[in-house]
């Protein structure tokens, strides 16, 4: 072990080099000026010499530093692994638990009006008149059905219960000529209420974004009435381009629906 005098010196020159750096970035100068800048170089070098001259088994010297370092990263990672590894089984068996037990999922919300195009070539096409393609105008025992008109939010779509938080998947990617609607969407379980903690949104692998926009609600949700589910829509700066221009957005929209019917 290196006697207290050299290691008062290693120490006294590490101080110096770290106020030196910050002198000369308070200055103005970048990382890589700061790294070059001879006064740097010749500390770091003077720094060197007395850490070389440092027993082969003290533990200041480098070469043990960094493997300590390694050791570390290995663990922590081993750790890591671990506890995503746990996470995944209790996901699992929420899952399981859950079986068939899902609630409905909801469908995609169509236009009132007749459209076409889509992304940056889409739009209403004149003369105005009622999409009675997907909304079923005119057709079945109720020609004329009620209307639900909504607030339009894009984000991630979601719906929660009192105890369960899903995403819903679109199942069909591209491939959605001839198919039926009703098979269009799944839910893939995100979290799970265990007592009075909500569990899975800062599991491993989990959306930051979906848990920074749902954290607020979470005791609301908590609270909604047994075989109650709400629908959502998770809006965040990072995930949908149209929230860009608000940094730090993060939050949920109910898409209220209103009754308005045909005259």
């Amino acid at each position: 072990m290196a006697d207290q005098v050299h290691m008062a010196k290693l120490d006294a020159l590490a101080a110096e080099i770290r106020k030196l750096k910050v002198t000369l970035k308070e200055q103005g100068s970048s990382s890589a000026e700061i790294n070059r800048n001879q006064a740097v170089l010749d500390k770091v070098s003077e720094l060197q010499k007395l850490k070389e001259a440092l027993a082969g088994d003290d533990p200041n010297r480098d070469e043990a530093f960094f493997s300590r370092q390694k050791a570390e990263r290995e663990e922590a990672q081993k750790q890591k692994q671990a506890d995503s590894e746990a996470q995944q089984i209790q996901m699992k068996a929420q899952e399981e638990a859950l079986g068939s037990r899902l609630p409905l999922i909801q469908r995609k919300i169509f236009h009132l009006f007749h459209h076409v195009g889509s992304g940056p070539t889409f739009h209403y096409e004149p003369p105005a008149r009622l999409n009675a393609k997907d909304c079923g105008f005119g057709q079945g025992d109720n020609p004329h059905p009620p209307v639900y008109v909504t607030e339009k939010w894009d984000g991630t779509t979601m719906q929660a219960t009192s105890t369960h938080v899903f995403k819903r998947m679109d199942s069909w990617g591209k491939r959605r000529d001839g198919q039926d609607p009703a098979d269009r969407y799944d839910l893939r379980l995100l979290a799970w209420r265990d007592k009075e903690h909500w569990r899975g949104l800062d599991f491993a692998g989990a959306d930051p974004r979906v848990f920074e926009a749902l954290s607020p609600h979470l005791d609301k949700l908590a609270s909604l009435e047994e075989g109650l589910c709400v629908y959502f829509e998770a809006v965040h700066t990072d995930i949908n381009a149209n929230f860009k221009g608000l940094p730090s957005f993060a939050d949920i929209r109910v898409n209220p629906a209103i009754p308005l019917h045909r005259t």
